[in-house]
């Protein structure tokens, strides 16, 4: 009779462990590296005379790293429960206000294609059983903290302008490419390369593409506490300012004008805010001025 197996997480705190050796592994991912083995404890001649941990790219189960975060957070609350730390005078230390920040970049996409059941085996599966246990995790955690009488946990979830991530978008690079091919999300499939040309042509592209600059100076602006990205920048080159009017909502391209933010300008706001830095104009659900 098997064992069963469990989601045992191990935090490794470490500081002897070079940050390149962390990297590669975090780089690791299947088909093109094998599974890198992690020894934890001693070593003789060679031999790990430890645990040893075989492990792989963590988008095998799950691109966030959110669940094991979340399990390793309910472990230390459970600890907490079991033995309350106390101040000096002997009052028990309530847990701080914990803020956890999940910066999602994958690709996604939401154009019909008949993949023969391809992506839901591959990638759509595994997202709703990891939304539904982090659901499931928040929950319980969020329960350990009313019992401590702390403050509920805030999640804040930070994903990459949808521009940048689907239709191809910035994709996985070993190095930052020369040039970034980036597709208006509000509009339909391009369609094929004949429909692609006599919109090229009629001035109806869906694309840009942008250069290493380029995509820097956007970046840095997305995640500027001080700045709203929504406001109109003279350094901007006209193709930045295309791509600008497709993650605000506000390119008359198309016909399209939604007067509404991508969700990471309404989410990146939320999140200054929250963690109180006052010096952001902020975006509320509106582009603000052109």
């Amino acid at each position: 009779m098997s064992a069963a197996t469990g989601l045992d997480y191990k935090v490794i705190s470490d500081p002897t462990v070079p940050l390149a050796a962390a990297a590669a592994l975090n780089a690791n991912f299947p088909p093109v590296f094998s599974n890198a083995r992690v020894c934890v404890g001693p070593r003789l001649d060679g031999d790990c005379k430890g645990n040893s941990y075989y492990v792989t790219d963590g988008g095998a189960t799950e691109n966030l790293g959110l669940v094991s975060a979340l399990y390793e957070l309910r472990g230390v609350l459970d600890a907490w429960q079991k033995a309350p730390p106390k101040a000096r005078d002997g009052k028990p230390i309530l847990p701080p206000q914990i803020d956890v920040i999940a910066i999602e970049a994958s690709a996604i996409t939401y154009d019909y294609t008949d993949d023969r059941g391809v992506g839901a085996a591959t990638s759509g599966s595994k997202e709703r059983i990891n939304g539904g246990l982090t659901a499931e995790l928040l929950t319980s955690i969020d329960r350990q903290l009313t019992s401590l009488g702390a403050t509920k946990l805030r999640l804040h979830y930070l994903p990459l302008p949808t521009a940048f991530r689907s239709r191809g978008g910035f994709g996985t690079h070993w190095m930052q490419a020369k040039e970034i091919r980036v597709s208006n999300p509000l509009v339909p499939r391009l369609g094929n390369r004949f429909e692609q040309w006599w919109h090229q042509i009629t001035r109806r592209t869906s694309y840009e593409y942008l250069n290493q600059g380029e995509v820097s100076a956007l970046w840095r602006a997305l995640f500027d506490p001080k700045a709203n990205f929504c406001t109109p920048r003279d350094s901007d080159s006209k193709r930045m300012r295309r791509v600008s009017e497709w993650i605000c909502g506000t390119s008359d391209a198309w016909d399209i004008r939604l007067d509404t933010a991508d969700p990471q300008i309404v989410a990146w706001s939320q999140l200054v805010r929250e963690l109180g830095d006052t010096g952001n104009p902020g975006v509320r659900g509106s582009p603000g001025p052109r």
